[in-house]
């Protein structure tokens, strides 16, 4: 029973630190991406971004840094420019590093693991190259067909955010901004949860078993990264709590895979694009991030 106590404890410690630390940020990214998604159009993305392919991928890459979206927010969106005729290279490339590349995410992962410059630099800059390298190959492998699906689904997360950019009022801006919080806050405490508990409970023999092989840590957190599907917003939070059960490397497996592709956006896709396209960009992902990760 005392056993069961300590357990109890250290679990309710463990979660609760996760918790409280990644509110805040998931507050302002509910009250941002609300703003953002209400307010933002594909046709001022596609203004801004340079035609040229290769200075349009980078520019891609690097517009989460003035529009922060979320993994969910930004299907529709990238959609939205494939359809306007913009590269599928650059589309898929905003999809990709906006999630991972906007100032309250980098503020969040700086934030959670303790003002480590190290850990904010390899997320940003792996997420900056893999975007770019991942946006360039889908148009590779899509040999110049159209990649939208031919019903042309009118997708609506759960956020609610096709529904606003048809109603532009304060009233729907603040149900926009309570669905996202409730979205983000909902996947947070189940990844808050799982973490306390591997923290808790994962036998001294796993560790060693993952300490020596490094590659299974790596798909185990890939894995994590996708059925949690917590928003980029609060993840770094979740994955601080599992850095001393895992390498670094599948640490930040967990940070690059969990925005770009994730359960949650994995089934927006699939109602967007075409399936043999998706199927193509969930291997490309998966496989350039693992080896990133066995790199690291």
């Amino acid at each position: 029973m005392r056993e069961l106590q300590v357990l109890l404890n250290s679990f309710s410690g463990v979660f609760i630190s996760i918790f409280i630390e990644a509110l805040p940020f998931v507050l302002l990214g509910s009250l941002v991406a609300g703003v953002i998604t209400t307010f933002l159009t594909e046709d001022i993305i596609k203004k801004v971004l340079p035609k040229n392919k290769v200075a349009g991928a980078i520019g891609a890459a690097l517009l989460g840094l003035f529009f922060p979206l979320c993994e969910c927010a930004t299907v529709p969106v990238t959609r939205g420019l494939v359809k306007k005729g913009v590269p599928i290279n650059i589309a898929i490339t905003f999809m990709m590093a906006a999630p991972i590349i906007n100032p309250i995410v980098m503020l969040s992962t700086y934030e959670a693991f303790g003002e480590n410059i190290k850990i904010l630099l390899l997320r940003v800059i792996i997420g900056f190259v893999l975007s770019i390298a991942i946006g360039f190959l889908m148009e590779a492998l899509s040999d110049g067909q159209t990649i939208l699906s031919s019903y042309d689904n009118e997708i609506i997360c759960d956020c609610g955010c096709e529904d606003l950019k048809k109603d532009k009022s304060l009233k729907m801006l603040i149900y926009h901004i309570s669905q996202e919080f409730y979205t983000i806050g909902k996947f947070l405490i189940i990844g808050s949860i799982l973490a306390s508990l591997f923290q808790v409970l994962l036998p001294r023999e796993v560790l060693d078993i993952l300490s020596v092989n490094k590659a299974l840590g790596i798909i185990i957190m890939m894995a994590l990264a996708y059925l949690l599907s917590i928003c980029s917003e609060a993840d770094a939070f979740v994955a601080r709590s599992f850095l001393g059960q895992f390498s670094l490397g599948a640490v930040m497996a967990f940070l690059i895979l969990g925005p770009m592709l994730d359960l949650k956006n994995n089934l927006m896709l699939f109602s967007v694009y075409k399936k043999s396209f998706v199927l193509k960009m969930m291997f490309v992902v998966f496989s350039l991030t693992f080896l990133v990760a066995c790199l690291i």
